[in-house]
């Protein structure tokens, strides 16, 4: 199943600063684990020359593709692009922070080849305060009432 492609997807916001470590720490991870992929970047109206860093970075890595948007839409239309670009035949969306490691990806990729449909990460510990944990403590709830897939 390493041998498939494995598409990983970034929408871009402002990061140009972030985007070498990024490149760096998932081709890190995906080479150590012999994982055949490509790294889909979707810049989504930066303004700090993201796309510029994307371009350089795309050279200088065949494993890198780079797309634009014309103005700022929102991560979730970066991602409609990333998903129509992608050629994997397995995929995951990696926010451009790192604030979620690259390095749990192998293990994600993992239930996939397992036969599960999607995989989804939920954060153990968050760094946010109290109000915004119950936010996203009544979203989940939410979720899980409309959704037919249990997370």
């Amino acid at each position: 199943m390493k041998n498939r492609l494995h598409s990983i997807l970034v929408p871009v916001y402002n990061s140009k600063d972030t985007l070498e470590g990024l490149v760096k720490r998932v081709s890190k991870v995906m080479d150590r684990e012999g994982i055949h992929f490509e790294l889909v970047l979707v810049d989504d109206g930066s303004s700090d020359g993201s796309y510029e860093e994307m371009s350089r970075l795309a050279r200088l890595h065949k494993t890198v593709r780079g797309f634009r948007l014309s103005r700022n839409f929102g991560h979730q239309a970066a991602l409609v692009v990333a998903l129509q670009q992608c050629n994997g035949e397995f995929v995951a969306i990696i926010d451009d922070d790192l604030q979620d490691p690259p390095e749990i990806l192998p293990s994600f990729f993992t239930y996939l080849y397992e036969g599960k449909d999607v995989v989804y990460g939920v954060r153990k510990q968050r760094k946010e305060g109290a109000f915004k944990r119950i936010l996203y403590a009544a979203f989940y709830r939410l979720l899980s009432v409309l959704s037919k897939v249990s997370i």
